[in-house]
């Protein structure tokens, strides 16, 4: 039995040589580069950070920035889809 198995894990290494070496490593790298990537991404984002660059794509909606760091949008139809370039809120935002 033993045999037949090494015979199996040989045979899967050499139709797929890639899937086992891909298949642990990937998520790990993915992992990993998620983690860096959204603790540098929070690190960055000023404290009266608003959205930026809004596209309503679909129903209607008004935008007002009375001040710094305050973001009011007024939905004007029953449903809106907003497209945005960049989607940061600080923690002072309102």
């Amino acid at each position: 039995m033993t045999r037949s198995i090494k015979t199996e894990k040989s045979q899967i290494k050499s139709r797929y040589p890639l899937y086992l070496s891909t298949a642990l490593v990937k998520p790990v790298m993915t992992l990993a580069t998620i983690a860096a990537l959204s603790s540098t991404a929070y690190a960055q984002v000023a404290p009266d950070a608003t959205p930026y660059g809004e596209d309503v794509i679909g129903g209607s909606a008004t935008f007002d920035r009375p001040s710094t760091g305050v973001l009011n949008i007024d939905q004007t139809s029953d449903r809106a889809v907003i497209n945005w370039e960049r989607f940061d809120i600080g923690e002072n935002a309102s």
